[in-house]
């Protein structure tokens, strides 16, 4: 897989590969949230959109925000829940597959666990999440292929 080139707020980063423990792991620690993060917060996305299809679309962006903090309650309560130590965790390990742009050359993102201070917490949150979906969409694949190869 490729490294992906993301730009957050202006600033260029490219995200690499985790290791195969690392990928795991994250996946592992990760696991409690992701259902909330595919299933309810895109189910209830899902339902507002479609009961805002049949209105006007005068809505301001005040209004589209509080849709979409709204869709994402669960997934706020389930990492308000989610031990400080696995967060910390999941930060430190997807942060370490991530640089930014500074000038003409890339530099790491985080250093010995601590993001540098160039990169606001905002940025930390997008940026996790961009490394959870990349390195969890082949392992969720292949659970859900070795699942449906069993036979009933």
């Amino acid at each position: 897989m490729e490294p992906k080139h993301v730009t957050i707020n202006g600033s260029e980063y490219v995200i690499g590969r985790l290791d195969c423990f690392q990928a795991l792991n994250v996946s592992r620690l990760a696991s409690p949230v992701i259902p909330f993060l595919f299933s309810g917060v895109v189910k209830a996305f899902l339902e507002l959109w479609k009961q805002q299809a049949d209105k006007e679309s005068n809505e301001d962006f005040a209004g589209q925000l509080a849709i979409a903090l709204s869709c994402a309650q669960p997934l706020f309560d389930r990492l308000a829940k989610m031990p400080k130590e696995d967060f910390n965790e999941i930060l430190s390990i997807c942060l370490s597959c991530v640089e930014k742009k500074r000038g003409k050359t890339y530099g790491a993102v985080i250093n010995e666990g601590v993001p540098f201070d160039d990169v606001g917490s905002a940025d930390v949150l997008r940026l996790a999440l961009e490394v959870v979906v990349r390195e969890i969409r082949p392992i969720g694949a292949a659970l859900f292929g070795m699942a449906s190869e069993q036979k009933p």
